[in-house]
């Protein structure tokens, strides 16, 4: 025979199923909860795909599910996963996070500073130790770094056919270069060279392979 105690349990469990409580007297007086769970555009999905197949899509609807998936594209789209792996046999004056200043001279002559952080150059500035400059630049050194991290800067061999850049093999061009460099009658552009060593470089590859003409070239007027 079940307790009285027993009984009321299973009175109050039975009727707390079937009560609604409320909490608040806003909510005593609201129209049911099922109101609030319309459709936030005033029709379900189905009613919208019923919707459509009635009649043709318009230009209004056709650009905002247009702008819908494109939005949906973008939203999936992400960069690529890239590893950064360190260095087998790391030289001892490389520490990460610390920067190493190495001097250097422009090709105009200039004594130059050049600040790296992890085996890369980020900073150029005037050598304070240079007898001519004594830490003088000019803005063409400073900018010079700027060549290394060229968007547009070709990364490997290219070949210019009728106006657009092709990419073509290392030995092939070299081939090509090296046929017409022992035909003769050639020309060796370069900038402004200071360095006595590429000179000497530019007479060795001359007498080396002669009826070539070497021209030195600068861009800016100064």
């Amino acid at each position: 025979m079940r307790s009285l105690e027993g009984t009321w349990l299973d009175f109050m469990e039975t009727k707390n199923r079937t009560r609604k409580y409320w909490q608040s007297l806003e909510q005593r007086n609201a129209p049911p909860v099922e109101n609030y769970k319309e459709p936030e555009f005033g029709m379900s999905k189905n009613e919208m795909v019923a919707e459509l197949k009635k009649k043709p899509v318009s230009r209004k609807n056709f650009l905002k599910f247009m702008g819908a998936g494109a939005v949906l594209v973008q939203a999936a789209c992400r960069r690529p996963t890239e590893q950064i792996v360190p260095a087998v046999i790391r030289p001892p004056e490389d520490i990460p996070g610390e920067a190493n200043y190495y001097s250097t001279v422009a090709p105009d002559g200039t004594g130059l500073v050049v600040r790296t952080m992890n085996a890369r150059p980020n900073k150029i500035s005037g050598n304070p130790e240079h007898p001519l400059t004594r830490g003088g630049v000019s803005s063409y050194d400073v900018a010079s770094i700027m060549d290394l991290y060229d968007p547009d800067r070709i990364r490997k061999p290219a070949r210019l056919n009728n106006g657009k850049k092709k990419r073509a093999s290392r030995d092939a061009i070299i081939s090509e270069i090296q046929a017409e460099i022992k035909k003769g009658d050639y020309v060796l552009l370069t900038g402004p060279i200071d360095s006595p060593t590429s000179r000497k470089l530019i007479r060795d590859f001359l007498g080396a392979n002669p009826g070539g003409k070497h021209v030195e070239f600068r861009a800016d007027p100064t």
